[in-house]
């Protein structure tokens, strides 16, 4: 039995795929239930700044990037966007929809990214860094959660983010100052 073959069968995400619009700017996303859990299956792209105080990176108004990467947004704007009825995903329900799709989150890339059978097509935008420059842009994703690293410094200015690598195949969380921006999935409040 090859790999690809092993990696399908663990995979228990339903696959059922809607589409959401969002009324403010028109934009269409696919999503997907994953688990009991239903997720934005597109990085959001809403490129509009109503969101005056906060900060987002559109690769420069390339409509090719805005469309396969979506936007990147410092953590403020990524709250404060998210549309009527969907929340930034915390920490443990990133956790819980990997659980859904990979036993015990082994391979778990394999299942999320595009083509995987979860039907979470992560893409890899890659980040806008400190120094304002882009950074990993099609080898690594990166996704804000909305959970605050407090045991760091006791600085709630840190949340986590999770991390999916396009060449290693890994995932994990880390934590990140909420000014760096970062690409956004959005999954439907219960």
């Amino acid at each position: 039995m090859g790999i690809f073959n092993f990696l399908q069968k663990k995979s228990s995400a339903s696959n059922s795929v809607e589409f959401f619009t969002d009324p403010r700017d028109g934009e269409k996303y696919r999503t997907v239930r994953i688990g009991n859990q239903i997720w934005m299956a597109e990085n959001f792209r809403h490129n509009k700044n109503e969101y005056k105080k906060g900060y987002w990176w559109n690769y420069n108004g390339n409509k090719e990037q805005i469309k396969q990467y979506g936007c990147l947004y410092d953590w403020n704007s990524a709250m404060k966007l998210a549309p009527a009825g969907w929340h930034l995903p915390t920490k443990t329900e990133y956790e819980e929809m990997i659980e859904s799709v990979s036993e015990a989150g082994l391979d778990a890339v394999y299942f999320l990214e595009v083509g995987g059978s979860s039907g979470f097509d992560a893409v890899y935008g890659g980040m806008y860094n400190e120094l304002y420059s882009p950074d990993s842009i099609g080898d690594t994703a990166f996704y804000w959660t909305s959970q605050p690293r407090s045991s760091w410094k006791d600085n709630d200015d840190y949340h986590y983010y999770l991390c999916l690598t396009r060449w290693e195949k890994k995932w994990g969380f880390d934590s990140l100052y909420t000014s760096q921006l970062l690409s956004v999935r959005y999954v439907k409040d219960k």
